[in-house]
């Protein structure tokens, strides 16, 4: 999906004679350009639902709450910006906190939120309820990174709240609810963080050595923005 950017473009000039296969989950590039500007033959693409209904993914529950968030304000490259987004959940972060705990009971949860800052501040609300909740960001080294993601996938904790750090490039398949508090227009990077949840897990296949997680069933989507509304998941 990052086919048509300026640097790949410049990758894919230098092997001229070679033949490009593209993989990807989002197929969709940004600026509604076509991937068709570069490919030359697609081939049948397997949906969310194609994947799903053949067991290869797990299945997702969208669980929407009453309460209304107003962003009005965007723009960054046509998003939200996170500080708008920050500004309008920062008043509702402690009833969000609540609904997290209710959802999330006995599952392995990733919370995604707009900013550094406020994904510690959800994070201490979270802990403080009684939920055992860890923050990661960029800052941190690999390996405080990795015991992080090891104590999820043994349920040492039970959730992780980030920014953008575990949207691309983490595998956590235990992980059973998803919540993403970071609206945002823009469907892959909406499709990235639901992913973070589809995978199939059976402790006895896919489980580290003492995990308490069971099998996995199913995802959750807990979704008080509506994202999912947005982009007709």
């Amino acid at each position: 999906h990052l086919a048509l950017a300026k640097s790949f473009q410049k990758v894919a000039s230098h092997f001229d004679k070679s033949r490009i296969l593209g993989l990807t989950a989002t197929p969709r590039a940004s600026k509604q350009r076509s991937l068709m500007e570069f490919f030359d033959v697609l081939v049948e693409p397997r949906t969310l639902k194609d994947l799903i209904e053949q067991k290869y993914l797990a299945p997702l529950v969208i669980k929407n709450i009453p309460i209304n968030i107003q962003v009005n304000n965007s723009t960054k490259g046509g998003d939200f910006t996170e500080e708008d987004c920050a500004y309008a959940i920062q008043p509702y972060l402690a009833e969000l906190a609540k609904a997290v705990k209710e959802h999330g009971a006995g599952r392995c949860s990733l919370i995604y939120l707009p900013l550094i800052s406020i994904s510690k501040e959800f994070t201490e609300l979270l802990n403080g309820l009684g939920v055992k909740a860890a923050h990661v960001d960029g800052e941190m080294t690999e390996k405080q990174q990795a015991k992080i993601q090891l104590d999820l996938e043994k349920g040492d904790i039970e959730c992780v709240c980030c920014s953008m750090l575990w949207t691309v490039g983490i595998n956590v398949r235990p992980v059973n609810m998803i919540c993403n508090l970071r609206l945002t227009s823009s469907w892959t990077l909406f499709v990235q963080i639901c992913g973070r949840g589809t995978r199939t897990y059976d402790p006895a296949k896919h489980g580290v050595k003492g995990t308490k997680w069971g099998l996995k069933h199913e995802c959750v989507l807990l979704d008080p923005l509506w994202n999912c509304e947005n982009h007709s998941l």
